[in-house]
């Protein structure tokens, strides 16, 4: 099960390397947690429409923000990590930015229900309420 939902997530990834971050929302169901990583620490929202508000603001801070998926990761049935990397330019310090990015989708049927983004493995996982 977890095979196909790599290939659910593949597409996305190629999307996102182009800055499309449309790709993938069809996946996500009403009730999702994401977790993300910002400077002032982590941000949890619950239900897309809260996510969509927090993504925009935070697309509002950067150029060029893409992800590039290096590696697919079945965890078990349900849930798949995705390591790669993550680019961007600061609008307001005009820094390059790219560094590590760690993803853990949690799927429930075919809807993804956690989301969870950080710099480090480690938090990643803890994020979604697995074991590092």
């Amino acid at each position: 099960m977890a095979a196909d939902r790599i290939e659910t997530l593949r597409p996305v990834y190629v999307e996102w390397a182009k800055g499309n971050f449309a790709a993938g929302s069809d996946l996500l169901a009403p009730d999702l947690v994401h977790t993300g990583f910002v400077p002032e620490g982590r941000v949890t929202t619950h239900g897309v429409e809260e996510f969509g508000r927090w993504l925009r603001e935070f697309f509002s801070q950067w150029e060029g923000y893409r992800v590039e998926a290096d590696e697919f990761v079945e965890l078990d049935d349900d849930t798949v990590l995705v390591a790669g990397r993550q680019y961007a330019r600061g609008k307001g310090s005009g820094v390059d930015v790219e560094e590590s990015v760690f993803n853990v989708w949690v799927f429930r049927g075919e809807e993804v229900v956690g989301l969870h983004f950080d710099p480090d493995r480690k938090r990643a996982l803890e994020a979604a309420g697995l074991r590092a």
